[in-house]
């Protein structure tokens, strides 16, 4: 038991013995032991926010590793290192954002065509315990009917609990618009409750 919780500490050592200057550069210069370790360092975090914005979803694993070659091909961009983290929830709002977009324009383009829609946004993943909550269903089934922008303005604001400040630093929008998205896509919602009492309650406590 010792001697496992003593390799665990090892791990950690090794996953954190790098500053954010280190995989700055080590993304850069394409260092891939510091490609590896930026890989396990963020890897959680990155996971998190894309399941948070698409719920179950057969195309998470590849979304999530866009997402890695997007903050790859963005590195030479980064000025402040120490603002690393935060970047990196950037970039993965704005990968979510635009797979959304592309989701929907390939519906649109199924809905005048024979031919299905593969990888569907309703089809999920068996392998995920959260495909068994009806609850969450039914918000993400709601929420795929939303502009791209006001999903993503509806996740973080009534789902994470981000102030309208914090999605206007993230997204790049000013602050008036993040409000004005935050109001629409709450009355969007409200309009497809179709008298879900759950539902109902959940966004009144928002």
């Amino acid at each position: 038991m010792l001697e496992a919780r003593e390799n665990s500490k090892i791990t950690l050592l090794k996953t954190h013995k790098y500053s954010p200057y280190d995989y700055v550069n080590g993304l850069i210069t394409g260092d891939r032991d510091i490609c590896a370790a930026f890989f396990d360092r963020y890897h959680k975090q990155i996971n998190g926010l894309v399941h948070k914005f698409l719920g179950p979803d057969q195309e998470h694993e590849d979304l999530v590793n866009t997402v890695f070659l997007n903050i790859l091909s963005y590195a030479s961009k980064i000025r402040d290192p120490q603002a690393l983290q935060s970047l990196i929830s950037t970039i993965t709002i704005k990968t979510v954002q635009k797979e959304i977009r592309k989701r929907q324009y390939r519906r649109k383009r199924v809905l005048f065509s024979d031919m299905p829609l593969e990888n569907s946004i309703h089809n999920e993943s068996h392998d995920n315990p959260i495909d068994n909550d009806a609850f969450t269903k039914k918000i993400f089934r709601i929420l795929y009917t939303f502009p791209p922008d006001e999903h993503v303005h509806f996740v973080m604001h009534y789902l994470e609990g981000y102030t309208f400040e914090e999605i206007s630093q993230i997204t790049g929008c000013s602050l008036s618009t993040a409000k004005r998205k935050g109001k629409s896509c709450k009355k969007r919602f409200m309009e497809n409750l179709d008298k879900d009492e759950t539902l109902l309650h959940f966004l009144k406590e928002r």
